[in-house]
């Protein structure tokens, strides 16, 4: 059985740091006055923290907290699923690609 609680947890905090390595670039973007790169980045910043800050808020403590294989495997595919895909949201909110292929 799956410890969906323990899962979105995991997730959530996956995010949360990979949101936070995100403003990285996003305050390079302000040191060299980009300003198309800036718009994109803070969409993408602070969608991707706020909406993972509050799954991580909302979704109480696990009772259980072991992980079994499966809520391993599921954790990881998930993982780079949800990470490129939100790191893909300052390109399209920037405007600079208008086409991903």
């Amino acid at each position: 059985m799956l410890n969906w609680k323990l899962d979105l947890r995991l997730l959530a905090f996956i995010q949360i740091f990979i949101s936070l390595l995100m403003g990285v670039p996003t305050a390079l973007s302000f040191y060299y006055q980009e300003t198309e790169a800036q718009t994109g980045f803070l969409i993408a910043y602070l969608s991707v923290a706020i909406f993972c800050s509050l799954v991580f808020i909302l979704v109480k403590k696990p009772l259980k907290k072991t992980m079994l294989a499966r809520d391993g495997y599921l954790v990881v595919s998930i993982t780079w699923i949800m990470a490129t895909a939100f790191s893909a949201i300052p390109l399209a909110a920037s405007g600079a690609f208008v086409d991903y292929s």
